[in-house]
């Protein structure tokens, strides 16, 4: 499934979480606290209590469905780095649409060794009755907070911004 379809499959269920309750806070917090440290002992200990059996990810590099493989990709992903950290800055929601603002700090094992890098974006969820993620659509600089430390890549993107 794309993200406009499962939008619409998901678009309302998010406002069964009344703002301002106990329910809405404790998603928020689960998403706040999964994210902190991104290491694999903390992806296997909290992904199904944040993230719903059938819920959909996109985060610019990969599109996944249900939480076999959501889990998967975040512990191949945490296996390659040292060091991932994501900080919220922000919390908004509008309808049912959650909006997390967040600086994520990444330091990989093979790219840009020792290096600690930070990229920026925006996440929109959805929640489900249970406050489990159901949609998650990233918004980030995937070219500066990946790409560019891809050693012939980032000297493409380089170039071409040079020349912008």
């Amino acid at each position: 499934m794309s993200y406009t379809e499962v939008l619409k499959k998901t678009d309302g269920i998010s406002a069964t979480l009344i703002k301002g309750s106990a329910e809405e806070q404790n998603a928020i917090e689960r998403v706040k606290n999964f994210f902190a440290l991104l290491s694999e002992d903390n992806i296997r200990a909290k992904v199904r209590s944040v993230y719903a059996k059938d819920a959909y990810l996109n985060d610019n590099l990969k599109e996944l469905q249900g939480i076999d493989a959501i889990e998967a990709y975040f512990i191949a992903g945490a296996q390659e780095t040292e060091h991932v950290t994501v900080e919220f800055t922000d919390v908004a929601e509008s309808n049912g649409n959650y909006y997390f603002r967040w600086i994520m700090k990444i330091r990989f094992k093979k790219l840009k060794r020792g290096q600690t890098t930070s990229s920026i974006g925006m996440s929109h969820m959805h929640f489900d009755s249970s406050g489990k993620i159901i949609l998650h659509q990233d918004y980030w600089d995937s070219a500066r907070g990946f790409f560019d430390h891809i050693p012939v890549v980032g000297k493409v993107l380089d170039a071409i911004r040079s020349r912008l």
